[in-house]
């Protein structure tokens, strides 16, 4: 691609198969660096090496191929080879009748997936709030900035917006008559690409907090809702993994990105259109996230000299190549993951098997003495979820608290964030079916044992041989051969992933209690929460 000319962009199916392979390459290059310095200390100290061969892991590294999937062509059969059509009293599986039937209920979207409806809604609520914040300053910035905002549109939208615009005072209301025509065209490319820039501010606002937490520390209440806002830690990793600074620079370097965060990172001024709470200090909001997005395409591309057009501009920092560094996690919106590994009919049947356990499980947990306005009775919040996950001895080597941050914040649907309390609840919160979602997610980046190694190990369930692993001190050399993959490349089927980790949820329980049912009860669940404090 060295050749090609600079106006030509890969096709987004090649770029993505590319950053496939990437990522691919990289677990299988950890794994067997991880495995080489193992058993090199192990020599040194006397410690069997890893039954896991090296051999093994640098063939997966070798055989790692570029490769593009590609759809079948349809080949009709002959009318002779056609199966006839039978009566059949088999009812077949449905979404609306699984346990995620109630999904719908809890969600702006009022559906099993994001829809475009809801999405569009967000972006109208957040991009209105960010024009219309610190007396329109963001709005008055783009027309300023803008070399065609001035001169006359064709666009019947709105009769007033173009003579607003050429009004460039601070104190001149430029959206009194409505959005002007550059404004519009903003909006335009945002949307274009608006579930690529929420799913990176979501990845960013995980990825820049916190450290990693064992079953020996506490979580920080303080920053439970850290994962909902961008601290300057995770703005930083996001424009250096995605290279949008220019070191030499006038108006984009990376000292500029860092007097971008604290200049969008402010108080309200004039209206309050957002709710207390809904903006804390020192982080960005997704309003503020769009108004950051907005501003680095006018600094690196219009005052760079790049073009002299907002849109053009906001067009060319959201193209393909931009985000095509950035790590598969941050552009992943949900919907395939849900498709594939949520709502099927073999996970459906899991989830059903346990579902008592895993209703009383999520009841107890979001259960609180002191609800309050960002704490619904009938909700799991992340600092329950980090306790769960803390309690049960998830939180490892192989499964950090950022993994399980990243595990909340991906299972949660999209709301309209307008700046409400609502919004915020929506936002900071799980939902029993979202609950579940999570399980799935956590069951396919933890390392768990395949059905055929719990039976040549000759134990009943996972759950008993992960806690055998652990109390012999093996668990280590375990999870480092066991890394997880890439969700669309599991080890094993995600039925089997899922079913492996509630086993283990309910042997742990049920080994802090002295049952063995393999069913919970709220009883036994509080008792196992009060066991696991007092040993804190």
């Amino acid at each position: 691609m060295q050749d090609a000319p600079k106006w030509w962009h890969a096709p987004p199916e090649v770029v993505s198969a590319a950053a496939l392979f990437d990522q691919r390459l990289h677990r299988f290059r950890l794994r067997s660096h991880a495995i080489v310095l193992h058993n090199r200390n192990s020599t040194a100290n006397s410690r069997p090496p890893l039954n896991f061969p090296i051999g093994a892991a640098l063939n997966d590294v070798i055989r790692a191929r570029y490769f593009r999937p590609e759809q079948l062509e349809h080949t009709a059969l002959p009318r002779s080879a056609r199966v006839k059509k039978t009566r059949s009293t088999i009812i077949s599986w449905s979404l609306k009748q699984s346990i995620w039937k109630d999904r719908p209920k809890q969600n702006d979207s009022r559906s099993f997936h994001n829809t475009v409806e809801c999405r569009h809604a967000c972006l109208e609520a957040l991009y209105n709030r960010a024009l219309r914040c610190n007396h329109n300053r963001l709005a008055n910035f783009i027309l300023k900035q803008d070399a065609d905002s001035g001169e006359e549109d064709d666009d019947d939208e709105d009769a007033g917006a173009a003579a607003a615009a050429t009004s460039r005072g601070v104190k001149a209301d430029v959206l009194a008559h409505g959005l002007p025509p550059e404004l519009r065209e903003v909006r335009d490319v945002l949307w274009s690409h608006w579930t690529t820039v929420m799913s990176v501010f979501d990845y960013y606002a995980v990825m820049g907090g916190g450290n990693k937490v064992t079953s020996n520390e506490k979580v920080d209440p303080v920053g439970a809702m850290n994962f909902t806002c961008i601290s300057q830690t995770g703005f930083r990793l996001f424009c250096e993994e995605s290279d949008i600074a220019r070191p030499r620079s006038r108006h984009c370097s990376s000292e500029h990105l860092d007097q971008l965060f604290v200049a969008v990172n402010n108080l309200l001024k004039g209206v309050e259109l957002e709710e207390p709470g809904a903006n804390p200090k020192k982080l960005l909001n997704r309003r503020e996230w769009v108004d950051a997005i907005i501003r680095i395409a006018i600094m690196r591309h219009v005052m760079d000299g790049d073009t002299s057009d907002a849109s053009q501009a906001l067009s060319l920092l959201l193209a393909p190549g931009t985000f095509s560094h950035l790590p598969l996690d941050a552009l992943d919106d949900g919907a395939a993951f849900r498709t594939a590994c949520c709502y099927t009919e073999p996970v459906d049947t899991v989830l059903r098997k346990y579902e008592a356990s895993l209703r009383a499980l999520f009841e107890e947990y979001a259960w609180s003495a002191d609800p309050g306005a960002l704490r619904p009775d009938d909700a799991l919040t992340f600092e329950a979820w980090m306790e769960m996950a803390v309690g049960l001895d998830l939180i490892d080597s192989a499964f950090s608290q950022r993994e399980a941050t990243l595990c909340f914040m991906r299972s949660r649907m999209w709301c309209v964030d307008n700046g409400s309390v609502r919004a915020r609840v929506k936002m900071a919160n799980l939902w029993f079916e979202d609950f579940l979602e999570c399980l799935v997610r956590t069951a396919l980046m933890m390392s768990l044992p395949t059905s055929k190694e719990v039976a040549e190990a000759s134990f009943a369930d996972a759950g008993e041989f992960m806690l055998a692993l652990k109390a012999q001190d093996d668990y280590e050399e375990f999870a480092i051969s066991h890394l997880a993959q890439e969700w669309w490349q599991p080890r094993q089927p995600v039925e089997c992933a899922v079913e492996q980790l509630l086993t283990l949820i309910i042997r742990t329980i049920e080994n802090v209690v002295t049952a063995s049912d393999l069913v919970l009860s709220r009883k036994e669940i509080k008792k196992f929460r009060e066991a696991v404090r007092i040993d804190d």
